[in-house]
Protein backbone atom coordinates (compact mmCIF):
# COMPACT_ATOMS: atom_id res chain seq x y z
CA UNK A 1 0.00 0.00 0.00
CA UNK A 2 1.17 3.51 -0.82
CA UNK A 3 -0.54 6.21 1.22
CA UNK A 4 -1.67 9.35 -0.55
CA UNK A 5 -3.47 12.55 0.36
CA UNK A 6 -6.81 13.17 -1.33
CA UNK A 7 -6.59 12.54 -5.08
CA UNK A 8 -2.95 13.31 -5.49
CA UNK A 9 -1.01 10.51 -7.13
CA UNK A 10 1.41 8.66 -4.88
CA UNK A 11 4.83 7.29 -5.58
CA UNK A 12 4.60 3.56 -6.27
CA UNK A 13 8.05 2.11 -6.90
CA UNK A 14 8.22 -1.41 -8.28
CA UNK A 15 8.92 -3.94 -5.55
CA UNK A 16 10.02 -7.52 -6.17
CA UNK A 17 10.56 -10.39 -3.75
CA UNK A 18 12.29 -13.43 -5.22
CA UNK A 19 11.49 -12.18 -8.74
CA UNK A 20 7.78 -11.87 -7.89
CA UNK A 21 6.24 -8.42 -8.30
CA UNK A 22 4.37 -7.15 -5.25
CA UNK A 23 1.12 -5.47 -6.24
CA UNK A 24 -0.29 -2.42 -4.50
CA UNK A 25 -3.68 -2.48 -2.76
CA UNK A 26 -6.08 0.39 -2.14
CA UNK A 27 -7.02 -1.01 1.27
CA UNK A 28 -5.75 -3.60 3.71
CA UNK A 29 -7.06 -5.22 6.89
CA UNK A 30 -4.57 -4.87 9.73
CA UNK A 31 -5.34 -6.13 13.25
CA UNK A 32 -9.06 -6.14 12.45
CA UNK A 33 -9.16 -2.59 11.08
CA UNK A 34 -9.53 -1.70 7.40
CA UNK A 35 -7.00 0.95 6.37
CA UNK A 36 -7.39 2.73 3.02
CA UNK A 37 -4.59 4.32 1.02
CA UNK A 38 -6.17 7.78 1.42
CA UNK A 39 -6.60 7.25 5.19
CA UNK A 40 -10.38 7.26 4.83
CA UNK A 41 -12.35 5.01 7.20
CA UNK A 42 -15.28 4.33 4.87
CA UNK A 43 -14.37 0.65 4.33
CA UNK A 44 -13.92 -0.05 8.03
CA UNK A 45 -17.19 1.62 9.03
CA UNK A 46 -18.97 -0.34 6.29
CA UNK A 47 -17.48 -3.59 7.61
CA UNK A 48 -18.30 -2.66 11.21
CA UNK A 49 -21.86 -1.68 10.27
CA UNK A 50 -22.41 -5.09 8.69
CA UNK A 51 -21.02 -6.83 11.79
CA UNK A 52 -23.14 -4.76 14.19
CA UNK A 53 -26.28 -5.32 12.10
CA UNK A 54 -25.85 -9.07 12.54
CA UNK A 55 -25.43 -8.53 16.28
CA UNK A 56 -28.64 -6.48 16.31
CA UNK A 57 -30.62 -9.32 14.75
CA UNK A 58 -29.11 -11.73 17.27
CA UNK A 59 -30.19 -9.46 20.14
CA UNK A 60 -33.67 -9.09 18.66
CA UNK A 61 -34.06 -12.87 18.49
CA UNK A 62 -32.88 -13.26 22.08
CA UNK A 63 -35.25 -10.60 23.41
CA UNK A 64 -38.12 -13.12 23.40
CA UNK A 65 -36.25 -15.63 25.55
CA UNK A 66 -34.02 -13.70 27.98
CA UNK A 67 -34.52 -10.90 30.51
CA UNK A 68 -33.68 -7.26 29.79
CA UNK A 69 -30.75 -7.50 32.20
CA UNK A 70 -29.22 -10.42 30.30
CA UNK A 71 -29.88 -8.66 27.00
CA UNK A 72 -28.13 -5.58 28.42
CA UNK A 73 -25.08 -7.68 29.33
CA UNK A 74 -25.01 -9.31 25.89
CA UNK A 75 -25.12 -5.83 24.34
CA UNK A 76 -21.89 -4.85 26.09
CA UNK A 77 -20.21 -8.17 25.35
CA UNK A 78 -21.19 -8.49 21.69
CA UNK A 79 -22.10 -4.99 20.44
CA UNK A 80 -20.20 -2.33 22.35
CA UNK A 81 -16.97 -4.34 22.48
CA UNK A 82 -16.90 -4.47 18.66
CA UNK A 83 -17.94 -0.82 18.34
CA UNK A 84 -15.25 0.32 20.77
CA UNK A 85 -12.37 -1.42 19.01
CA UNK A 86 -10.14 1.14 17.27
CA UNK A 87 -12.74 3.89 17.76
CA UNK A 88 -10.08 6.55 18.42
CA UNK A 89 -9.04 6.09 14.78
CA UNK A 90 -12.37 6.01 12.93
CA UNK A 91 -14.73 7.61 15.46
CA UNK A 92 -14.66 11.07 13.90
CA UNK A 93 -15.41 9.98 10.33
CA UNK A 94 -18.63 11.28 8.80
CA UNK A 95 -19.72 7.69 8.11
CA UNK A 96 -19.97 7.21 11.89
CA UNK A 97 -23.63 8.26 11.78
CA UNK A 98 -24.39 4.87 10.19
CA UNK A 99 -23.12 3.20 13.35
CA UNK A 100 -25.27 5.50 15.49
CA UNK A 101 -28.34 4.57 13.43
CA UNK A 102 -27.72 0.86 14.10
CA UNK A 103 -27.15 1.62 17.77
CA UNK A 104 -30.49 3.46 17.93
CA UNK A 105 -32.22 0.41 16.43
CA UNK A 106 -30.79 -1.69 19.24
CA UNK A 107 -31.90 0.80 21.92
CA UNK A 108 -35.43 1.00 20.46
CA UNK A 109 -35.65 -2.78 20.34
CA UNK A 110 -34.46 -3.18 23.94
CA UNK A 111 -36.73 -0.40 25.23
CA UNK A 112 -39.81 -1.07 23.12
CA UNK A 113 -39.69 2.35 21.43
CA UNK A 114 -41.33 2.95 18.08
CA UNK A 115 -39.45 4.01 14.94
CA UNK A 116 -38.87 7.75 15.02
CA UNK A 117 -39.05 8.10 18.82
CA UNK A 118 -36.06 9.76 20.48
CA UNK A 119 -33.59 7.40 22.14
CA UNK A 120 -31.58 9.93 24.13
CA UNK A 121 -33.41 9.38 27.41
CA UNK A 122 -33.18 5.61 26.98
CA UNK A 123 -29.41 5.83 26.50
CA UNK A 124 -29.29 7.48 29.93
CA UNK A 125 -31.68 5.01 31.55
CA UNK A 126 -29.85 1.97 30.19
CA UNK A 127 -26.42 3.38 31.05
CA UNK A 128 -25.22 3.04 27.46
CA UNK A 129 -22.91 5.51 25.71
CA UNK A 130 -23.69 6.60 22.17
CA UNK A 131 -20.95 5.89 19.64
CA UNK A 132 -20.05 9.61 19.72
CA UNK A 133 -19.86 9.64 23.53
CA UNK A 134 -17.75 6.49 23.46
CA UNK A 135 -15.37 8.16 20.99
CA UNK A 136 -15.08 11.22 23.25
CA UNK A 137 -14.44 8.99 26.28
CA UNK A 138 -11.68 6.96 24.61
CA UNK A 139 -9.95 9.98 23.05
CA UNK A 140 -9.99 11.95 26.31
CA UNK A 141 -8.63 8.95 28.24
CA UNK A 142 -5.84 8.72 25.66
CA UNK A 143 -5.03 12.41 26.13
CA UNK A 144 -5.19 12.12 29.95
CA UNK A 145 -2.75 9.21 29.86
CA UNK A 146 -0.22 11.06 27.67
CA UNK A 147 -0.93 14.68 28.61
CA UNK A 148 2.52 14.90 30.20
CA UNK A 149 3.97 14.93 26.67
CA UNK A 150 1.74 17.82 25.53
CA UNK A 151 2.68 21.43 26.31
CA UNK A 152 0.34 23.84 28.06
CA UNK A 153 -0.26 27.36 26.78
CA UNK A 154 1.81 28.69 29.68
CA UNK A 155 4.87 26.97 28.20
CA UNK A 156 4.31 28.65 24.81
CA UNK A 157 3.71 32.24 25.94
CA UNK A 158 3.92 34.21 29.16
CA UNK A 159 0.49 35.87 29.00
CA UNK A 160 -1.64 35.20 32.08
CA UNK A 161 -4.98 34.43 30.45
CA UNK A 162 -7.88 32.20 31.51
CA UNK A 163 -6.63 29.62 28.99
CA UNK A 164 -3.06 29.61 30.23
CA UNK A 165 -3.34 26.13 31.77
CA UNK A 166 -5.09 24.63 28.72
CA UNK A 167 -3.21 22.21 26.51
CA UNK A 168 -1.66 23.97 23.53
CA UNK A 169 -3.38 23.37 20.20
CA UNK A 170 -0.84 22.96 17.43
CA UNK A 171 -1.31 24.82 14.15
CA UNK A 172 -2.80 22.62 11.42
CA UNK A 173 -2.14 22.84 7.70
CA UNK A 174 -4.24 19.87 6.60
CA UNK A 175 -7.74 18.60 7.34
CA UNK A 176 -6.28 15.21 8.24
CA UNK A 177 -4.21 16.70 11.05
CA UNK A 178 -7.16 18.80 12.26
CA UNK A 179 -9.13 15.57 12.72
CA UNK A 180 -6.24 13.63 14.24
CA UNK A 181 -6.54 11.99 17.65
CA UNK A 182 -4.06 14.39 19.24
CA UNK A 183 -5.55 17.62 17.85
CA UNK A 184 -9.16 16.56 18.48
CA UNK A 185 -8.27 15.24 21.92
CA UNK A 186 -6.65 18.51 22.99
CA UNK A 187 -9.76 20.48 21.98
CA UNK A 188 -12.00 18.02 23.83
CA UNK A 189 -9.76 18.13 26.91
CA UNK A 190 -9.72 21.94 27.04
CA UNK A 191 -13.53 21.95 27.12
CA UNK A 192 -13.66 19.76 30.24
CA UNK A 193 -14.65 21.19 33.63
CA UNK A 194 -11.64 22.33 35.68
CA UNK A 195 -12.28 19.58 38.23
CA UNK A 196 -11.72 16.88 35.61
CA UNK A 197 -8.74 18.62 34.00
CA UNK A 198 -6.96 18.62 37.35
CA UNK A 199 -7.78 14.99 38.13
CA UNK A 200 -4.61 13.00 37.43
CA UNK A 201 -5.74 9.65 38.81
CA UNK A 202 -6.56 7.83 35.56
CA UNK A 203 -9.17 5.46 36.97
CA UNK A 204 -11.06 8.25 38.76
CA UNK A 205 -10.78 10.45 35.66
CA UNK A 206 -12.30 7.76 33.42
CA UNK A 207 -15.10 6.93 35.85
CA UNK A 208 -16.14 10.57 36.39
CA UNK A 209 -15.92 11.35 32.69
CA UNK A 210 -18.03 8.31 31.84
CA UNK A 211 -20.73 9.38 34.32
CA UNK A 212 -20.73 12.87 32.82
CA UNK A 213 -21.13 11.49 29.27
CA UNK A 214 -23.84 9.04 30.32
CA UNK A 215 -25.83 11.96 31.69
CA UNK A 216 -25.43 13.96 28.46
CA UNK A 217 -25.77 11.57 25.46
CA UNK A 218 -24.03 12.95 22.37
CA UNK A 219 -25.16 12.39 18.79
CA UNK A 220 -22.56 14.67 17.20
CA UNK A 221 -19.18 16.01 18.24
CA UNK A 222 -20.48 19.58 17.95
CA UNK A 223 -22.95 18.87 20.78
CA UNK A 224 -20.01 18.28 23.10
CA UNK A 225 -18.72 21.81 22.58
CA UNK A 226 -22.20 23.37 22.73
CA UNK A 227 -23.32 21.94 26.08
CA UNK A 228 -22.12 22.97 29.52
CA UNK A 229 -20.27 20.11 31.17
CA UNK A 230 -20.09 21.82 34.57
CA UNK A 231 -23.73 21.07 35.39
Amino acid sequence: MSFRYRRLSSLQPLIYIQNSKISYKSEVKFLGIYIMENLNWRSHVKFLGSTLSKTYYMLRALKQTVSTYILWNIYFAQFQSKMRYGIVLWGRSKECMKILNIQEKVIRMMSGLKIGESCKQKFKELGILTVTSLYVLEVLCYIRKYSGNISENSAIHGHNTRRTTDLHIQSCRTASFQKSVINTGIKLFNHLPSELKQLHDFKKFRNKLKLLLLNKPLYTLNEYFEISLDK
